[in-house]
């Protein structure tokens, strides 16, 4: 910890560890302003996150326990204000699992401060994601459903969430700077984000589904949290029933038998022989907090940073607190016994669930879903992601065992998922690969560069060297050729020659004369004008530079947006909704101009070169629109 702090990538962290009942260590380090100010102490309240989570499930099994719900029945139910998402029923126990079936959705997410938040049933109304899978079948975490869970205890109830919360938890366990309210009262330390370089302030994003990472608390407070989780029939309670939490500890999902699952509102994952329950939680640009219990050996352990770089270090902490404390015994000698089963029906990418599948954040939560690829090498599994490479011996048919480790992998039955701890990653087929699709969207971007600057490029080189040749030719002490044009007026006189007499094109865009007849324009209707140029290559080629540009302009939009505004897609601004209508206009401006291009390519209006040109720019920006359209970056976001 004290290194991390030193080093000078986290500004302030605090740490505390119990065991058996008792608090062994509470401290702080670091200060709370990076050029500065007090040092980190045990009660500073830090910004948790999605530790918010196993408050609000503790909430809900309070309730479960006491009969006022059912956490198999469909939870409509018990909501009046607000109608769920999907066709099939969702219960309770699907929400504390993430199986809801829902996709990932950033809206309603994060906004600047917390007076520009929604009421909570009105931001569960208005954004609601869609239910992509059967209730019950996979897990896919969802900050929505924890909001949702919420407002079912608060209607359960009669009481809003946080009084609820304040008077059967934090008052019990006597977590007295704890809370959930936004702005929190007493108010977090400063965040950071240090990921450029040296720590910045981060702003003070506010989150409208707040029940799923609202809370602030410090060292002590969760020390007392983690004391009451741990409880068991010997301990006794703790300050929380322990028909609760000792419900909530067990595993409540699970994708396969071979694999780790989750509890009532915990994430499973075997370190070694030891079972352990975690969960972690951040704010974007700033905290990191991360809180993990071993149930069998009554200890636990959270860790908070107020920096965003925070999450590498958490994991060294954890890593290395849990080896000191419950080691990490020897992996046993494992010996393949011939090539794994259905061998070449495993290979192939798969793909994390947390994808929002229909709105325009696809494909930013699928860069952050992960992929693994798989391949079989004799009688080893071989997966690689993130960079590296891991080696499976397959212990049963589709469950395969760490070479040198303890990690379980597993299959699904008809081999369309891949379950790898508590999550699940699906099957990819070759067309919806991040490769392919990448390769597409640097080719497009290199023709449109090819199709847009490249012909004036090669018009300002020809004419360069028609000039340099007239130069070389003309009489000396005279600075015109003879017949007392100057160089460049002979220069542009060839670029203005018809196709039989030069290939040279007459202007930047390299597009050669319409018909005769268009000289006669004035005296035609506007109409019929307008109808004329539309049928001639210059007309296509505009049309197609106008698309090329707006694809362009929105690319470069996106990625400013990106830079500068945290909450782009939780809480879109009026300027990237309208950018947002780029892609489609430039989609239809595309079709026009190839409908252009059709009808003169019929009448053999067009030069080879320029022919050659169009037909690069126009391929480029239609896979340029195909991949946003691909991308649901098309329109206004839903």
């Amino acid at each position: 910890m004290a290194n991390a702090v030193n080093n000078g990538d986290i500004v302030g962290a605090t740490v505390t560890v119990v065991h058996s009942g008792e608090t062994v260590l509470t401290k702080g380090y670091g200060q709370t302003e990076a050029n500065g100010g007090e040092s980190v102490g045990a009660t500073m309240p830090f910004r948790i996150g999605s530790i918010t989570k196993p408050v609000v499930w503790t909430a809900a099994m309070q309730l479960i326990e006491a009969g006022k719900i059912d956490p198999q029945e469909d939870i409509q139910a018990y909501l009046d204000s607000v109608s769920v998402p999907g066709n099939e029923p969702i219960t309770m126990a699907n929400l504390a699992t993430h199986t809801a079936g829902f996709e990932e959705r950033n809206q309603g997410l994060w906004v600047s401060s917390p007076d520009k938040r929604r009421s909570l049933p009105g931001v569960l109304k208005a954004e609601q994601p869609a239910q992509v899978r059967p209730p019950g079948e996979t897990f896919s975490y969802s900050n929505y459903g924890s909001a949702l869970a919420g407002q079912v205890i608060a209607e359960v109830t009669g009481q809003k969430l946080g009084v609820y919360i304040r008077e059967h938890i934090f008052e019990p366990l006597e977590m007295d700077t704890a809370s959930i309210a936004q702005p929190a009262d007493p108010s977090a330390i400063q965040g950071y984000t240090a990921l450029a370089g040296s720590p910045t302030v981060a702003p003070g994003l506010a989150l409208e589904l707040w029940p799923a990472g609202s809370m602030t608390a410090s060292a002590v407070d969760m020390s007392r949290f983690m004391r009451a989780h741990l409880a068991n029939a010997e301990t006794g309670e703790r300050g929380l029933s322990l028909d609760v939490v000792t419900r909530m500890r067990e595993q409540w999902f699970t994708h396969h038998p071979a694999v780790d699952g989750v509890g009532f509102g915990w994430i499973e994952t075997a370190y070694g022989n030891v079972q352990t329950l975690w969960h972690n939680g951040a704010i974007p640009g700033s905290f990191y907090s991360h809180l993990v219990l071993v149930p069998d050996a009554d200890l636990g352990l959270f860790v908070s940073y107020n920096t965003d770089t925070g999450a590498e270090a958490a994991g060294e902490l954890i890593n290395a607190f849990l080896n000191e404390s419950v080691g990490l015994n020897e992996p046993p000698e494992r010996k393949p016994s011939g090539r794994p089963d259905h061998a070449d029906e495993l290979t192939g990418t798969y793909r994390g669930l947390r994808i929002a599948e229909t709105s325009h954040s696809k494909l930013f939560t699928t860069l952050q879903a992960g992929e693994i690829n798989v391949a079989v090498e004799g009688d080893q599994l071989i997966t690689k992601a993130g960079g590296g490479s891991t080696r499976w011996i397959e212990r049963d048919p589709l469950v395969f065992d760490k070479v040198d480790g303890h990690e379980t992998l597993a299959f699904s039955e008809d081999i369309s998922q891949l379950y790898l701890g508590y999550q699940a990653f699906e099957r990819r087929s070759w067309s919806e690969s991040l490769a392919l699709h990448g390769a597409l969207g640097a080719g497009s971007i290199l023709g449109i560069l090819a199709g847009t600057v490249g012909p004036p490029l090669a018009a300002r080189v020809r004419q360069f060297c028609s000039s340099n040749s007239v130069d070389a030719t003309a009489p000396k002490g005279d600075s015109k050729p003879a017949g007392g044009m100057s160089a460049d007026s002979t220069t542009n006189a060839a670029f203005s020659r018809t196709e039989g007499e030069s290939d040279t094109a007459a202007n930047s865009a390299d597009i050669i004369s319409t018909d005769d007849s268009l000289a006669k324009a004035g005296e035609r209707s506007m109409s019929n004008r307008l109808l004329a140029w539309l049928a001639s290559p210059e007309a296509a080629c505009r049309m197609i530079g106008t698309a090329a540009g707006l694809s362009v302009v929105f690319v470069i939009g996106l990625g400013v947006g990106l830079a500068v505004d945290p909450t782009l897609f939780s809480n879109p601004p009026l300027w990237y909704r309208l950018l947002l209508v780029l892609p489609p206009l430039a989609t239809l401006i595309t079709a026009v101009s190839v409908g252009s291009a059709i009808v003169t390519w019929r009448a053999g209006s067009w030069r080879p070169r320029t022919l050659i040109t169009y037909c690069t720019l126009t391929m480029s920006t239609a896979v340029s629109c195909w991949l946003l359209y691909y991308w649901n970056l098309f329109g206004i976001p839903g």
